[in-house]
């Protein structure tokens, strides 16, 4: 996206610190601006805070790009940890709705949501 002109918040946890900063540096080598977001998706206000941020930042919003995952796997569903269950849905699901909640006032006509997932999905 940088390549094609837009400039680009993104989203990362703190652990993630060391990519985010490759990241930044191929945006800003394609000669555009890189915002920084080292935040949680899980919780709602983050979600909020993110959207806020970026409007802050660019002043405009004309892409969501929802791409956050996690998944643990078990052999055995006896074994699973309804915690981890929990934290999948929170966020693989609602943190794409709450994120799509919060940008859909800053976006026109023609903006695009683009909601990735995983093959993953589609396996039992």
């Amino acid at each position: 996206m940088a390549r094609e002109g837009a400039d680009v918040s993104f989203v990362y946890l703190p652990e993630e610190e060391s990519d985010a900063q490759g990241t930044k540096k191929a945006i800003e080598a394609a000669g555009r601006k890189a915002h920084l977001l080292p935040l949680d998706v899980t919780s709602e206000a983050n979600c909020r805070k993110i959207i806020d941020s970026h409007m802050e930042k660019f002043g405009k919003l004309s892409v969501l790009v929802n791409n956050s995952a996690m998944q643990e796997f078990v052999p055995d569903m006896k074994d699973i940890d309804l915690a981890v269950v929990e934290k999948t849905f929170r966020t693989n699901i609602l943190s794409m709705f709450a994120l799509t909640k919060f940008a859909l006032p800053h976006m026109k006509r023609g903006s695009s949501i683009i909601n990735s997932c995983s093959v993953a999905g589609y396996m039992g």
